[in-house]
């Protein structure tokens, strides 16, 4: 079992090495509240319904591991780590959380976006980057 980001709920169409993935694939509560954004900040309509699209989908598709209070004790340390790599935990909110997430239930995270999860003690991240395609 594994966890999507953000990033790797919306990818699923470039992924051509699926052994990137996890077996069986879950996504947070956070990515959850992070997927709405998409749709309200595209500016052209195409934009927008490709966006709903992906947040339609993804609902349907997972359930989402909550924010628990395991989660909730696990986010200090993330912060902290964060903080003694000099990257402000604010605006890096919502990848706190998901490592939190991912910490509190013993997990990987699967991301093409590696960087946004380094050098949190215990968090096991998957760079799912050298399994993607082009872009469509």
């Amino acid at each position: 079992m594994g966890l999507l980001d953000i990033g790797a709920v919306l990818l699923p169409g470039r992924v051509v090495q699926p052994e990137v993935l996890p077996e069986v694939g879950c996504i947070s509560a956070v990515t959850i509240a992070e997927l709405p954004a998409g749709p309200l900040l595209a500016d052209h309509p195409d934009g927008r319904a490709r966006r709903e699209a992906h947040l339609q989908q993804a609902e349907s598709d997972f359930d989402a591991i909550p924010l628990d209070s395991a989660a909730a004790r696990a986010y200090a340390r993330v912060a902290r780590a964060m903080r003694d790599r000099g990257r402000p935990v604010r605006p890096h909110a919502p990848d706190a959380f998901i490592a939190a997430v991912v910490l509190a239930n013993g997990m990987p995270v699967h991301t093409a976006n590696p960087g946004d999860f380094a050098g949190i003690p215990g968090l096991e991240v998957v760079d799912i980057r050298p399994g993607l395609g082009p872009p469509t």
